[in-house]
């Protein structure tokens, strides 16, 4: 997890889902790069299926070339 000080302020969010490699070893994952106004990160990794989710906050909607599901956030806890 990696939040800016403006992550409060985020008012879209972007959902991606990549596939993970099968290893014998835990692989540290790590953030994909994310285009500017990026105020937080959060991963997640499911073993079971093989899969890690990354959810990157926006205080503005993110540009329509970047792949993923863009939600508008309606409220945020921390």
């Amino acid at each position: 997890m990696e939040l800016e000080k403006e992550f409060l302020t985020s008012r879209f969010m972007l959902e991606t889902e990549q596939a993970l490699p099968a290893s014998r070893k835990m692989v540290r994952p790590h953030f994909s790069a994310v285009g500017n106004g990026c105020t937080g990160k959060v991963l997640l990794c499911d073993p079971e299926q093989w899969v890690q989710k990354e959810y990157s906050f926006f205080g503005k909607k993110p540009d329509s070339s970047v792949e993923g599901t863009v939600y508008e956030v309606l409220h945020l806890s921390v």
